[in-house]
């Protein structure tokens, strides 16, 4: 179905519920899916962590280590720029961005950062 959308995709917007640890192998295994895709090769990634308002939430740090970025960073770094190698974020621009979308904290920046990762790319 995801593909009928494909075609001029210049960047990927994921929102991950951080608070649903028992459905994020799925939703890693919905995005593997979709950018396994030659249509979205090198697309920027923007990977929202929702919900970060609620106690038992994941941190962005936790979201990437469970959406298998395969990457060197620090906790504090998770929201910078970084380029993923090893698996299907290979050779991608990403960030997971901590957000609260009942507030609209976090979103800003995250579509901010999506913004200049599209330009980039072009």
């Amino acid at each position: 179905m995801w593909r009928h959308y494909y075609q001029n995709t210049q960047g990927v917007v994921f929102v991950i519920d951080s608070n649903d640890k028992e459905r994020i192998s799925e939703a890693t295994y919905e995005i593997a899916k979709i950018l396994r895709e030659d249509e979205v090769a090198n697309i920027p990634i923007l990977v929202f962590a929702n919900k970060q308002d609620l106690p038992k939430a994941m941190t962005p740090y936790q979201v990437a280590c469970e959406l298998e970025l395969r990457d060197s960073f620090q906790e504090e770094e998770i929201r910078s720029e970084k380029t993923s190698t090893g698996n299907y974020f290979s050779g991608r621009h990403w960030r997971v961005q901590p957000s609260i979308a009942t507030t609209g904290e976090g979103l800003w920046e995250g579509f901010q950062w999506l913004l200049a990762a599209i330009k980039k790319n072009t």
